[in-house]
Parts: structure tokens; C-alpha cells; sequence
């Protein structure tokens, strides 16, 4: 994972937070934080720390439209791989592309582990409940 600065384009994730993506706008003095919620489908885009759009999407390809300064902005996200968690974010500025950032959980090792121990428990405490209910109605 990796900090965000301004002027230094970055993607930070969090189990609990979900994935944010951020953009600096050079020629506006500007940051753009696109926000996606780990399980909810949530999705919000957020200028210099003010809420400009959100939406709770569940599907693959999803975009956010805002205006700031006379500037459209048109962010695009794309889930390539669900399974792998490989997502894209594309800032468009005035229908120019002006920026993509990528993430993929193979891309960060601590979080793949951090994943799949999290997947095994809660897969192991269902099993367990499962198993535990059926025996004791048997």
C-alpha cells in the first residue's frame, strides 16, 4: 500500500474501508478520491474532501459524472477480475483522458494474506455452526 501525498497519484486499501484511488488535478490545485466499499457496492467521489457523486453499484463497469470550474469530470471504474480484485479507476477531464490507476490483490501481498485468512475463518466458524446446528437436531 502506498501513502497519499498531493501531487503523487496513489491507491489505498483497507479490508474495512474499501479500495481508494486518488488523483491530483495539477492545473486546478485539486484532489480527487474515488472511495469503493469493500463488500457493499458502494461507490463515492469525493473532491478536495467534499461528496460530488455516489451510487451503490454491483456490476462490472460504473461511472461517476461531476463538474468543477468550468471542468467535466467523468471517472470510470472497471472490475476486470472479481475474483483477483483487479480494478481500474480512469479520471477523465473535459472528455480528454487525463489518468488511470490500477490495483489487483496480487499486486499487494499483505493483503492477499490478510484476505485469505480472513476468507478461511469466516469459512470455518460457518462450517463449524453448520455442522454443530445439524448434529444437535440429529
Amino acid at each position: 500500500m502506498t501513502t497519499s501525498t498531493k501531487q503523487q497519484k496513489s491507491v489505498q486499501v483497507s479490508m474495512l474501508s474499501g479500495k481508494h484511488f486518488y488523483f491530483w488535478d495539477k492545473e486546478e490545485a485539486c484532489e480527487i478520491r474515488v472511495k469503493l466499499g469493500s463488500f457493499s457496492g458502494d461507490e463515492a467521489v469525493y473532491l478536495d474532501s467534499k461528496e460530488v457523486s455516489n451510487k451503490h453499484s454491483l456490476g462490472r463497469i460504473s461511472k461517476h459524472s461531476f463538474s468543477h470550474n468550468n471542468n467535466q469530470y467523468e471517472i470510470e471504474i472497471n472490475v476486470t477480475n472479481i475474483l483477483l480484485e483487479t480494478v481500474s479507476c480512469t479520471l477523465i477531464k473535459n472528455e480528454v483522458h487525463y489518468e488511470t490507476l490500477q490495483y489487483s490483490l496480487w499486486s499487494h501481498k499483505k493483503n492477499l494474506l490478510k484476505t485469505t485468512l480472513a476468507a478461511f475463518a469466516i469459512g470455518s466458524i460457518a462450517g463449524y455452526t453448520v455442522v454443530a446446528y445439524f448434529l444437535d437436531k440429529a
